[in-house]
């Protein structure tokens, strides 16, 4: 259950640092993240928010959740169009290798291209 969604990340990287193997390939500075977080995957219930689908739950670059769920809001549900700091940089890359590695004949390949668009 997700309490305040300004404290996603560290919630996230908390719960996922005692289930996620941490490789000796893994980035010091990178954390555990839900690696699927957009906005359905969001339930909300009684008791307040759920996140579910972890099936790609790894370790990314800090901001990856975040940078994330903002290009899958504003593709898929016209949300506001994402604002990109410096911090967002490494976690932006990320999304781009992701994306373009899955990108090939998939059925989906328009909204990847999209998502890659929002990216820049």
């Amino acid at each position: 259950r997700l309490r305040q969604p300004e404290l996603l990340d560290d919630e996230l990287a908390s719960k996922l640092s005692t289930v996620l193997p941490r490789t000796s390939r893994v980035p010091d500075h990178w954390r555990p993240m839900h690696g699927d977080l957009s906005p359905w995957n969001l339930r909300r219930g009684r008791d307040g928010s759920f996140l579910i689908d972890w099936e790609d739950a790894t370790w990314g670059p800090p901001r990856a959740d975040r940078v994330y769920f903002s290009i899958t809001g504003h593709a898929a549900l016209g949300g506001p169009a994402p604002s990109w700091g410096p911090a967002d940089d490494e976690a932006r890359e990320y999304w781009r290798a992701v994306i373009t590695a899955r990108s090939g004949g998939d059925e989906d390949s328009a909204t990847q291209e999209r998502l890659l668009t929002i990216l820049g």
